[in-house]
């Protein structure tokens, strides 16, 4: 079934009606050659969806003042304990930015994180009208991210396979669907404003987002958790039921015709009526497929449980920013084809905020370790266009 539905364009990451979505469900199954095969469909998706929304970022950095920005990050703890641990990942030199006309250019500091806490290094993502590049500067080596993205070499995507299939995260996504967002209030009672980076603040919190991971219930080979995988057969049963129109086309070609006698009226009632009863059993089988295909429990398998956990964000939007929350979101979108961790940055971005520009975001990485970004140092300014090239002594690889 999955094979099938991947041959027609299916993307692998859209949420079933089970509440996860096809590979993580792989990934549980340990299901390594499933997985391998809706990873390369998914990224060629994803590439594909990128370069199709290419115009729409251009026109939107049309819009956009000229300036240049940096995000700090800041590493907190609620447990002493943690202190230790903290003091490893907590050095992480800004990160910056600069745009200028439909250019930019997004500076990391930082390629990772390791148990010896952060990995250094210098890496440049330049977007521009003829595409997007990954800059190495301590190797002095560029790619083009695009095809590098839509090309993945094999023992990179082997890797990323194992992570997945022995970590949590080939398990887990974060749920966004249901976010709202509330004032917080001060100890009067009153909102909650601050001032961050000399502008005022409206302080607010997330109810809604959470953190969800599948996990498997079976224990061993208990008969009582066995669930079979319906056919492809069984799957797609009746699914002609409601694509023959034949006995429409029958009913007007009949109804077309020239009879005058009180029979033939009384014939083309009868098919009016038969038309009208044909037309209200296809509707109800439609029903009826999709509750029985998309939503009936039998149709996934009752060992899998979703267990959601709560994330708090906590936000300090200001409305008097000089961007707003679609600028930056469209900037990370920009650049986000060129590194995974801005993929999740850009997608904490597609929240839609209740109005204004989010100065500074906190939200938790693990238990009693939460991370703050906080927009910093925008300014207006004419950057020159040696910023957004690469250097003559790199190389391409």
């Amino acid at each position: 079934v999955s094979h099938a539905v991947l041959e027609i364009g299916a993307d692998p990451s859209i949420e079933l009606g089970s509440g996860w979505n096809v590979v993580q469900e792989a990934v549980l199954n340990k299901d390594a050659r499933l997985v391998r095969d809706l990873l390369i469909h998914q990224i060629q998706i994803r590439g594909n969806k990128y370069e199709d929304r290419n115009k729409e970022i251009i026109s939107h950095l049309k819009t956009m003042p000229d300036f240049s920005m940096e995000i700090s990050w800041q590493i907190t703890s609620t447990l002493a304990v943690l202190n230790n641990l903290i003091a490893k990942f907590a050095k992480i030199d800004n990160f910056k930015i600069w745009k200028k006309g439909t250019s930019i250019r997004f500076d990391m500091f930082m390629k990772g994180f390791s148990a010896q806490g952060v990995e250094k290094g210098h890496v440049s993502f330049v977007f521009s009208e003829s595409g997007i590049l990954n800059i190495d500067h301590d190797r002095k080596t560029f790619t083009n991210a695009i095809r590098k993205y839509k090309n993945p070499d094999f023992d990179e995507m082997e890797r990323e396979i194992r992570v997945l299939m022995r970590t949590e995260q080939g398990r887990a996504s974060l749920r966004t669907n249901d976010v709202v967002f509330d004032r917080k209030k001060g100890w009067m009672g009153g909102d909650k404003t601050e001032t961050i980076e000399d502008y005022q603040c409206e302080v607010m919190t997330t109810k809604g987002l959470s953190h969800s991971i599948i996990e498997d219930k079976r224990k061993g080979d208990n008969d009582k958790h066995k669930w079979q995988h319906p056919t492809f057969e069984e799957y797609f049963e009746g699914t002609d039921d409601f694509d023959d129109d034949s006995s429409d086309e029958q009913l007007n070609d009949d109804n077309n015709g020239n009879s005058t006698s009180s029979g033939g009226k009384k014939k083309k009632r009868g098919l009016f009526k038969k038309k009208k009863k044909d037309k209200k059993d296809k509707k109800e089988k439609k029903k009826k497929f999709k509750k029985k295909k998309g939503f009936d429990k039998k149709y996934f398998p009752s060992y899998i449980h979703r267990k959601d956990q709560p994330v708090d964000v906590t936000l300090w939007l200001c409305q008097n920013y000089p961007l707003t929350d679609e600028n930056i979101s469209i900037l990370l979108e920009a650049i986000s084809i060129a590194s995974e961790d801005m993929r999740k940055l850009a997608d904490i971005f597609k929240l839609k905020f209740p109005g204004g520009f989010p100065v500074k975001l906190t939200m938790p990485i693990v238990v009693g370790i939460s991370a703050s970004a906080t927009f910093c140092k925008f300014k207006k300014c004419d950057t020159p266009d040696d910023m957004f090239q690469v250097p003559s002594d790199y190389r391409m690889i």
